[in-house]
């Protein structure tokens, strides 16, 4: 009987002594097992942004360097009839066909913009345009566009910035004979 009741004590002492114990290691700190998982910093910072897609109308371009179109709004009158390579952003697009568009220093409401058409209609650019970045090859025009024509293109979304009392407008524009569009993805 000694050794049954040592048994019982034994046991009983062992159930206490293991109660005490925690089931978690000392060296596992508790976690909020709720909380959600974040990745390494190194692969939050090394993530891509997505490659801006860029698409070409017209002829490819063949100039390499640039002239400011900054430069073009300041002296039009000294690139009349010349060829020139211009970057800017695109305010606005027809709407109808994508025959026109409207370049810009900046992405500004009030930014300096001429209008681009293409030589001979021959080819057209998304309606969607806007917002993207514009590489433009083509020959600058200082033109008065008559009532007429500023109605037509007011209707299909266009601006103009030199807007006369007689409804016509004296403008800055590119006959492009290419044209490159970069569009984030």
């Amino acid at each position: 009987m000694m050794t049954s009741m040592n048994s019982k004590l034994w046991l009983s002492s062992l159930s206490l002594a293991l109660g005490s114990f925690s089931c978690n290691r000392v060296d596992e700190p508790k976690t909020d097992k709720t909380a959600a998982k974040l990745p390494p910093a190194e692969v939050i910072a090394s993530s891509p942004e997505p490659a801006p897609t860029v698409q070409r109308f017209g002829n490819a371009l063949s100039l390499e360097e640039p002239t400011a179109l900054k430069s073009v709004f300041a002296k039009p009158e000294t690139y009349q009839a010349q060829t020139v390579l211009v970057e800017g952003y695109v305010q606005r697009a027809c709407r109808k066909k994508g025959c026109w568009m409207e370049i810009a220093v900046d992405a500004s409401e009030n930014a300096q913009r001429c209008r681009v058409k293409f030589k001979d209609y021959g080819f057209f650019v998304p309606r969607d345009s806007a917002g993207s970045q514009a590489k433009v090859q083509g020959i600058v025009q200082v033109n008065t566009v008559s009532k007429e024509r500023v109605d037509h293109l007011e209707a299909e979304g266009a601006s103009f910035a030199h807007k006369r009392a007689d409804g016509s407008a004296l403008e800055v524009q590119l006959v492009a004979t290419g044209v490159e569009l970069k569009k984030k993805s």
